[in-house]
C-alpha cells in the first residue's frame, strides 16, 4: 500500500494572490496576510480562509486505480485600506477585476497546481462583496471573494 502524502495548499495560494498587479490601485493591502483567521494582535489583515472541499466525481478503473475530482473552496479576505474614501464604482470595479484577473492567470497557465492534471485544474472567484465595519471595527473595510479549485488527484495500485 502506497503512503499517503500531505500536500500543502495555503503558501503557494497566498504566494499566487499577493502578485495580482493591481491591489494598490484600489487601496488593498496583502502585506500581511494571514491564513485562517485574523491575527489576534491586529485585526487589520487579509485573511485567506480554506472553507472545505467536496468530491465531484470518481472513478474506479479495471486495475484498481483510482482518480478523483475534488473542489476546494476558500473565502478571501482583503483589507481596503482605512482612511480611504468608499466608492461603489471602484468596489464594483475592483472585484470584477479581480475575478477576471483569476480568469486571465487560469487561462494562461499562472494558477498553483495542486492535483495530478495541470490541464484539467480550473480555478476561479466569484461572489466578491464589500464588508464595511468588519466585526464592530470602524476602520476596517474589506472586500470578501470565494475562491474555488477544481483539481484531480489519481492513486495507482501498487
Amino acid at each position: 500500500m502506497a503512503e499517503f502524502q500531505t500536500i500543502e495548499i495555503m503558501k503557494p495560494l497566498t504566494d499566487f494572490l499577493k502578485t495580482c498587479p493591481f491591489l494598490d490601485k484600489y487601496h488593498v493591502s496583502m502585506a500581511n496576510i494571514d491564513t485562517q483567521k485574523f491575527s489576534t494582535d491586529d485585526e487589520e489583515r487579509s485573511a485567506l480562509e480554506f472553507t472545505g472541499s467536496t468530491q465531484t466525481d470518481r472513478t474506479t478503473y479495471v486495475n484498481g486505480d483510482v482518480s478523483v475530482v475534488r473542489q476546494a473552496n476558500f473565502h478571501l479576505l482583503l483589507k481596503r485600506l482605512s482612511g480611504d474614501n468608499e466608492y461603489r464604482t471602484e468596489t464594483s470595479e475592483f472585484l470584477h477585476n479581480f475575478e477576471r484577473w483569476i480568469d486571465w492567470c487560469e487561462a494562461y497557465g499562472l494558477t498553483p497546481n495542486f492535483g495530478d492534471d495541470p490541464i484539467t485544474e480550473k480555478m476561479w472567484a466569484d461572489n466578491g462583496v464589500y464588508i464595511d465595519e468588519w466585526e464592530d471595527a470602524r476602520d476596517v473595510n474589506l472586500y470578501m471573494i470565494q475562491l474555488h479549485i477544481l483539481y484531480t488527484e489519481n492513486f495507482k495500485e501498487e
